[in-house]
C-alpha cells in the first residue's frame, strides 16, 4: 500500500461509486492499494460535505500568476547565461512586479530550469582547425637550429570573448 500520497479525484470517484454499490471499505482498499481507513475517511466526509475533491490546503497562494511565468520564462530562453540578480532586474522591469531572487528562483524551479554549469565550447572555426594543422604540419620537421631562428615575445595572458570563470546557464533536462 501506498502511504503518504494523495488520492487522486479518480480514485476519489472510485471509492464514493463502489462504496454507492454496496462494495466493503476492505474489498475497495485492496483494489485501490489503500488502506480501509484511507477508504472508511474518504467516504465520510463525502456523507458530510458531498465532495469528491480535496479540500484547499492553507498556505499562500503564488504571487506569479501563469502569465507572468511565461514572461520569466521568455526572459530566460532569450540569455540562459543572465545571472539570477538580472534575470529579477529584467523581469521587475517588464512587469513592473517586484518579487524577490527567490521568489524567481523557486519558479524557475518549479518551470523545470535549474542552474547549471556551462560546457567549455573552444571557439574554433573549421578553418581555424585546417590552417593551424597545416602550420603545425609544415614546421613538423623543423630543426632546432630553425626554431632559435623564431623571434619569441613575453606572452601576456588575455581574453576575448569569454569569461575565465564558471558560467552558469538556466537549461530545461535534456537541454543542450
Amino acid at each position: 500500500m501506498t502511504k503518504g500520497s494523495e488520492l487522486t479525484d479518480f480514485e476519489r470517484g472510485f471509492i464514493i461509486g463502489a462504496s454507492s454499490f454496496g462494495v466493503t471499505e476492505e474489498a475497495i482498499g485492496e483494489r485501490l492499494g489503500r488502506s480501509r481507513n484511507t477508504v472508511h475517511t474518504v467516504i465520510a466526509k463525502y456523507k458530510e460535505n458531498k465532495a469528491t475533491t480535496v479540500a484547499k490546503r492553507s498556505g499562500r497562494p503564488c504571487l506569479l500568476t501563469e502569465r507572468d511565468e511565461r514572461q520569466l520564462k521568455r526572459i530566460v530562453k532569450s540569455d540562459c547565461k543572465q545571472p539570477l540578480s538580472v534575470i529579477r532586474e529584467n523581469f521587475v522591469e517588464s512587469s513592473g512586479m517586484v518579487v524577490s531572487k527567490s521568489t524567481i528562483r523557486r519558479r524557475l524551479r518549479d518551470m523545470g530550469y535549474n542552474s547549471r554549469i556551462a560546457v567549455h565550447k573552444p571557439l574554433l572555426s573549421n578553418k581555424n582547425i585546417r590552417d593551424r594543422l597545416a602550420w603545425a604540419k609544415e614546421k613538423r620537421d623543423w630543426s632546432l637550429e630553425n626554431w632559435k631562428k623564431v623571434v619569441w615575445s613575453d606572452e601576456s595572458r588575455f581574453t576575448l570573448f569569454k569569461n575565465d570563470g564558471r558560467i552558469r546557464v538556466w537549461r530545461l533536462p535534456n537541454e543542450i
